[in-house]
């Protein structure tokens, strides 16, 4: 009798599992037709779901340079300060005395900084003020986006990282969401053996998204 229990409880873990793969397919493909239906400006969600499946088998390369983390927030920044301007927003950037040399894939990390400065550009309302900060601390180097919309809820602050989820705050314009981002940004962070992060602002004034790697001065 306790084999067959131990069997019956193994099959409905496997169920489960079959069913919530299934729900998972049914959601990439209404993803995918819903993108081919918008035209070549909603490919960049089928473009997501690729790389989601690669980092998911982790077939994901990356091509280490070591050079100074500024200089890809600097690139970040300058693009999307016209995206920002049409929202009657400033993005501001902190200012940086101390070289952020750490060892990153520019096309990955890049990919990841214009996650985040997205969406805070989207969450936050028009005349907001979405602040860049870059600085060292300890070993580590530390970029944080501080935005000025209304902040994570506990049941969002449990699932922003995980793939195709909805929170509870809406873009302020009407921009799209995919729901893959942010969990693709963790991936590509923890590839480079750094940490990614998302918390309410002390002033409780937005929310603040952050990410450190380790710092490589003398190379």
């Amino acid at each position: 009798m306790a084999e067959l229990e131990f069997r019956r409880a193994e099959l409905e873990q496997a169920n489960k599992a079959l069913r919530e793969a299934n729900d998972e397919k049914a959601h990439i493909l209404g993803v995918v037709a819903h993108d081919l239906r918008s035209g070549i400006g909603g490919m960049s969600g089928i473009a997501a779901l690729l790389d989601m499946s690669r980092l998911e088998q982790g077939r994901l390369n990356l091509h280490l340079e070591i050079a100074d983390l500024r200089g890809l927030v600097a690139e970040s920044l300058a693009y999307h300060a016209h995206f920002a301007a049409n929202k009657n927003q400033r993005l501001i950037g902190d200012r940086c005395d101390v070289a952020l040399r750490c060892a990153f894939d520019p096309v990955r990390l890049r990919q990841v900084l214009d996650n985040l400065l997205s969406n805070a550009i989207k969450y936050s309302p028009p005349g907001a003020e979405i602040r860049v900060s870059q600085r060292a601390e300890g070993p580590l180097a530390v970029v944080e986006i501080l935005d000025q919309g209304p902040g994570l809820t506990e049941a969002d602050a449990a699932k922003v990282f995980r793939s195709f989820q909805k929170l509870s705050a809406q873009p302020t314009a009407g921009e799209d969401s995919h729901g893959l981002g942010l969990a693709i940004a963790k991936k590509v962070v923890e590839s480079h053996h750094g940490t990614i992060w998302a918390r309410n602002r002390t002033d409780q004034r937005g929310a603040a998204f952050g990410l450190s790697l380790a710092m490589r001065p003398g190379a």
